[in-house]
């Protein structure tokens, strides 16, 4: 009876035991979790473009601006529409006189420069623009014309010196300039006696020393002034007639190779060392496909240009060898002039660069016959 008893006591208590176990391990059970809600992330804002401003004083449909076009939409295809450039054709940001200003203000970050225009800082550079260092208007004489001013810029530090406050872009060679009249026929220098036209840089000085009245226009001012009476005549190139048409008021074409002037286009160098090298790599492989498609688009606007002054049925003079040779003597004493004026400067190169050039300039030529 007492065994008994016993056993039902033992039993009672391995029962407790084990009921409470399973209480035990219920209860180190984690309570169940509600579902965790998450709210759907918004995709990121897209990146607006990096904005370069780029202004130029000539009109849009100027054959250098196909270039610049191009170079423009290549930028943002290959940064993925990270850099973008805006475009102010027309002086319609600055004026042609401001373009340098306003590069080292930030006013824009890149402009057009023509070295003509800005005699005063690139007197050096403007040796390219001397009539007796002209290269042929055709495709290979252009392309020589640049090999030319590579070769010096390497060879003479002072030329890349003038543009130690800027990141020189691109260089293009312009068609020679001519001359265009409303009324009086030129063809030789004493023709220019007492006449007044339009004419910048080097051709200024040439119109100069010719008895001209030389009065300083950029050429998208011609027309209206040829149309006044401001002026008789002009020096301008045939690629300007398909911008400014002056076929619709000048009788007489002079078909005489002057200087050939310059065109770049300049950035500012905070702009410049603002961008990512990989960026900066893409530009400066981007720059030679530039000047060549530039280079292009003036040969097709020089001819297109010819062609409007032919189709008015204007007169158009070839001057003969001895008539050329008046102008080569003229250009002698513009020669003495730039050579003067590097002098003034402190810089002892003078000789040896237009020396350099005239060479070069002479070589095309023989290629070119």
């Amino acid at each position: 009876m007492k065994l008994k008893s016993n056993l039902s006591i033992l039993v009672a208590i391995v029962v407790l035991v084990a009921i409470l176990s399973v209480a035990a391990g219920c209860a180190s059970q984690p309570a169940p979790q509600a579902p965790v809600t998450t709210t759907p992330q918004a995709p990121a804002a897209t990146q607006a473009p990096k904005i370069l401003k780029w202004a130029y004083n000539m009109p849009k449909a100027g054959a250098i601006v196909r270039g610049w076009e191009w170079f423009a939409s290549e930028l943002e295809k290959q940064t993925g529409g990270k850099y973008k450039i805006d475009f102010y054709p027309s002086a319609s940001l600055i004026k042609e006189s401001e373009q340098l200003e306003a590069i080292v203000n930030g006013v824009t970050e890149i402009s057009n420069c023509g070295i003509n225009s800005h005699q005063q800082q690139f007197t050096v550079s403007t040796v390219v623009s001397l009539p007796s260092t002209h290269f042929p208007d055709t495709k290979e004489g252009h392309a020589a014309a640049l090999d030319a001013v590579k070769q010096m810029q390497a060879k003479f530090p002072v030329m890349m010196n003038e543009f130690k406050n800027y990141k020189l872009m691109t260089w293009n060679t312009l068609p020679a300039n001519m001359i265009v009249s409303k009324n009086t026929k030129i063809v030789v220098p004493d023709d220019l006696k007492g006449v007044k036209l339009a004419s910048q840089g080097n051709d200024k000085d040439l119109v100069q020393a010719a008895g001209g009245v030389a009065v300083s226009m950029p050429p998208a001012e011609v027309y209206q002034s040829m149309d006044k009476g401001v002026i008789e005549a002009a020096t301008v190139s045939w690629i300007h007639l398909t911008s400014n048409h002056y076929e619709e008021i000048a009788q007489y074409y002079l078909d005489i190779t002057l200087g050939n002037d310059c065109q770049t286009s300049i950035m500012s160098p905070k702009a410049w060392d603002s961008l990512p090298a990989d960026v900066q790599k893409i530009i400066t492989n981007l720059i030679p496909e530039t000047m060549a498609r530039s280079d292009a688009a003036y040969m097709t606007q020089m001819i297109a240009g010819r062609k409007l002054a032919t189709d008015k049925n204007r007169t158009i003079t070839k001057p003969a060898e001895d008539q050329i040779k008046l102008w080569e003597n003229l250009a002698q004493s513009i020669d003495t002039n730039w050579l003067n004026k590097v002098k003034a400067k402190n810089i002892s190169e003078g000789p040896e660069i237009l020396s350099f050039l005239k060479q070069r300039s002479a070589e095309a030529w023989s290629k070119n016959k």
